[in-house]
């Protein structure tokens, strides 16, 4: 089952076609799935061994835990959307060198 995006625009003239940031009569509510990709092989693997180099034996719990810097969701579940492997690579990298958000 694919998670879903709730986009709601209105239709009043006012607000144009941009998301509606106030629930009016006029607003039409449309969701639209998530799109998801499967990421290279050769990606994932490039993404687990530096995973690996930052946690070493660690990097499958760091994965599958819930983290601050993705609004408290798991890692492994952004490598399932298009920019997820930039999103964990670049967490990666600020873990790294001790940069912190």
């Amino acid at each position: 089952m694919s998670k879903i995006k709730h986009f709601s625009y209105c239709q009043s003239g006012i607000e144009g076609n941009s998301p509606c940031k106030r629930q009016c009569s006029h607003c039409t509510v449309y969701y639209k799935p998530i799109e998801r990709v499967r990421l290279p092989r050769k990606l994932k693997k490039k993404l687990y061994k530096h995973a690996f180099e930052v946690f070493g034996h660690k990097m499958y719990e760091w994965l599958n835990t819930p983290i601050l810097a993705l609004n408290y969701q798991k890692p492994i579940l952004h490598l399932k959307i298009p920019s997820g492997y930039k999103e964990i690579n670049n967490i990666l990298y600020r873990i790294e060198y001790g940069v912190y958000s």
